[in-house]
């Protein structure tokens, strides 16, 4: 018998001064429901799915989070090998850097959110965003699938582990 285990949240730490723009940003990306966090004031939760224990997202504002950031931006003008290595992980491809996987249902709505994405991108410096697109066809079971990526850094997040990947998989059209 399979295990029964399944993934049941992801629990992000940040900066207390991103915590509103955070919020802001994620009500407009995305349709997840807010649901609270233990009660607890300085926290939110989002829940991706309908089942409520399954696929929830949870930012917690921590002083010691914005201090961290702060200590890397600082401490990477004097450590070349630290210097370095944010560098290489910035300048990577953001299917190989840490990221959170997202699966929407429909083309029609990975468009939709991407269009919001890229406009956020633009119009709004203030939430520190890049996006990037990949689409590329694959063959999976011996059918062909158009794989549609979206890859949306949120640097309000923090230097490290601030990726959304947003994906669509339908199948190709013969």
């Amino acid at each position: 018998m399979p295990p029964s285990d399944f993934w049941n949240h992801n629990a992000l730490l940040v900066s207390p001064e991103n915590m509103r723009l955070l919020q802001e940003c994620l009500d407009t990306l995305f349709s997840w429901k807010k649901t609270l966090y233990e009660k607890r004031e300085n926290a939110v939760g989002y829940q991706l799915r309908q089942n409520g224990e399954q696929a929830l997202l949870y930012l917690e504002a921590a002083p010691w989070a914005g201090q961290l950031d702060k200590a890397l931006h600082r401490l990477r003008k004097v450590d070349q090998e630290l210097d370095q290595a944010l560098q290489r992980q910035e300048a990577a491809s953001p299917a190989s850097v840490d990221h959170f996987g997202v699966r929407v249902e429909s083309l029609e709505e990975w468009q939709q959110r991407l269009r919001i994405a890229k406009r956020l991108e633009k119009d709004r410096p203030d939430l520190h965003l890049k996006v990037t697109v990949i689409e590329k066809p694959v063959t999976k079971g011996g059918r062909e699938y158009q794989v549609h990526q979206c890859y949306i850094k949120i640097g309000l997040l923090g230097p490290v582990r601030n990726t959304f990947e947003m994906s669509c998989i339908v199948p190709s059209v013969s």
